[in-house]
C-alpha cells in the first residue's frame, strides 16, 4: 500500500460511516463496551482522515452511522477498491482486541463480514491467540496473564513495530537515526493534515534537503535507502507469515513510502546540484 493510498486517496461520507458502522456493531456483539474500544474506533478513523471539526458533528456522524443499515454497510464496503477495504480489515481486527479479549461472538461476526463484504481475511496469530485468551464467555481465568496484557497495551505498538522501530533508532552510525526522526515527522504531518496533498508533501521534503550541503545530501541519499531497505525486507517478512494486522503495520509501511520518497527526491536534489555547479 502506497503513501498517497491512505492520506490522498478520499473516503465519501458514505464508505466513513460504514467503516464506523462496521466497527460499533463488533463492539456490540459480546455485550459490552468500554473506553478502549471507543477510542479505538477514534483512531482508527483518524487514519482515513476522519476530523469532525465539533462535538455536534461528531455526535452527527454517530447517529447515521448507527441509522445506517447493516445491509447497506456491507454493500458500501463491498463495492470498496481493495485498499480501502485493507483498512477496513486492520481496523476490525484492532477492535477485536481493543478490550484485551477475544471472544466467539466476535470471530464469528468477523467470519460473517469477510465473506460478505470480501475485505481481506481477519486472523490471529499464534501469539495474539495466546496473549487473548479466546473463551466462549469472553472471560480470561489466567490473572496473571490479563495482568501482562494490560502492561502490554500500555505501549502503544505491537512488539513488531518496536523491534524495527528500536533497530533503526539505534542506527546512529552516518545520522541514519537522525533521518529515521524525519521520517516519522513527515508520517506526523500527513496524519493531522498539516501536509495534506502530494505537492506539498514533496516540497516539504525537498525544503529540507536543499538546506543540505552535498556531503549532506549523499548521506542523506544512503540514508533513507537504508531505512527504504530495512522496512521493506521487514514488511515482505510481515506478508509471507501473514502478519500484517498487529498495531504499528500501517505505521510501517508508511514510513517505508516516505522513506522511498525521500531517497527518490534527494536524487532529484542532487541533479540541481550538479547542473548548479556545471554553470
Amino acid at each position: 500500500m502506497g503513501l498517497l493510498d491512505i492520506f490522498f486517496k478520499k473516503w465519501t461520507y458514505e464508505e466513513k460511516l460504514a467503516y464506523l458502522k462496521a466497527q460499533m456493531s463488533l463492539l456490540s456483539v459480546d455485550g459490552h463496551s468500554d473506553d478502549n474500544e471507543y477510542k479505538t474506533i477514534f483512531k482508527n478513523m483518524k487514519i482515513i482522515k476522519w476530523k469532525p471539526d465539533n462535538e455536534t458533528e461528531v455526535e452527527k456522524y454517530m447517529s447515521d452511522a448507527k441509522n445506517m443499515t447493516i445491509i447497506d454497510g456491507v454493500r458500501i464496503i463491498k463495492n470498496m477498491k481493495n485498499d480501502k477495504k485493507k483498512i477496513v480489515s486492520l481496523g476490525l481486527k484492532t477492535m477485536a482486541l481493543a478490550d484485551n479479549k477475544l471472544v466467539e461472538s466476535e470471530v464469528k461476526f468477523l467470519k460473517d463480514f469477510e465473506a460478505k463484504t470480501g475485505i481481506p481475511n481477519v486472523t490471529f496469530s499464534k501469539k495474539e491467540l495466546a496473549k487473548f485468551k479466546y473463551t466462549k464467555k469472553g472471560k480470561t481465568e489466567n490473572t496473571e496473564k490479563v495482568s501482562q496484557i494490560k502492561k502490554e497495551q500500555a505501549s502503544k505498538f505491537h512488539e513488531n513495530f518496536q523491534n524495527i522501530d528500536s533497530l533503526i533508532t539505534s542506527l546512529e552510525k552516518g545520522g541514519i537515526s537522525n533521518d529515521y526522526k524525519f521520517v516519522k515527522l513527515v508520517f506526523e504531518k500527513l496524519k493531522i493534515g498539516s501536509i495534506r496533498n502530494e505537492e506539498q508533501l514533496n516540497n516539504f521534503i525537498l525544503s529540507f534537503l536543499r538546506k543540505q550541503s552535498k556531503d549532506g545530501l549523499i548521506s542523506k541519499t544512503v540514508n533513507f535507502q537504508a531505512i527504504e531497505n530495512i522496512l521493506g525486507s521487514s514488511l515482505v517478512e510481515f506478508e509471507e507469515n501473514n502478519e500484517t494486522s498487529f498495531k504499528g503495520y500501517i505505521e510501517l509501511e508508511q514510513y517505508h513510502s516516505v522513506a522511498t520518497r525521500g531517497y527518490q527526491l534527494c536524487q532529484q536534489v542532487m541533479f540541481e546540484f550538479m547542473l548548479s555547479a556545471a554553470k
